[in-house]
Order: C-alpha cells, then sequence, then structure tokens
C-alpha cells in the first residue's frame, strides 16, 4: 500500500511527489468519512480486487491529481472567505 495509521499520530501517504501524496490523503479522508456516514445504513461494501485494478488503471494519474488539488484549494478558499 502507499499509507499507514499511525496510533496515536493519524495517516501518513504516500505517492510519486509531493502533489500525489497530498491527494491520496484526501481521498483517503473522504473515503473515511463515506464509510462513516454508511455504517448506519448497513456498511459500505469492500471493493472487489477488479474494481481496485481499475480504479487504479484509470485515477492513479498525475493530471487527475492535479486536478483534485486545484479543487481543494478553490474549495478550501472558499471556507477562509
Amino acid at each position: 500500500g502507499r499509507g499507514a495509521i499511525l496510533a496515536g499520530h493519524g495517516l501518513v501517504m504516500t505517492g510519486a511527489d509531493i502533489l500525489a501524496a497530498c491527494v491520496l490523503s484526501l481521498y483517503a479522508e473522504q473515503t473515511a468519512e463515506r464509510m462513516v456516514l454508511a455504517a448506519p445504513l448497513g456498511g459500505a461494501r469492500p471493493l472487489t480486487d477488479d474494481e481496485v485494478a481499475e480504479y487504479r488503471r484509470t485515477l492513479d494519474t498525475p493530471g487527475l491529481f492535479a486536478k483534485a488539488w486545484a479543487f481543494h484549494l478553490t474549495t478550501e478558499q472558499a471556507h477562509v472567505r
């Protein structure tokens, strides 16, 4: 994997560069939030190995990481105002 949860410290992610590591951290946080929201509804369904492979093939790209980071910055700026 590319990340670890450190007891008492939180999440640490790695990536090809700092942008990828940051975006993967955002993805992990959003996934955790969605899992908490899904729990009262019966929980989230784990992804199959094929689904994981497909997501890695289509979503694990520098261009998408750049778009995700740009979106994150715009949403953070909106919260500051």
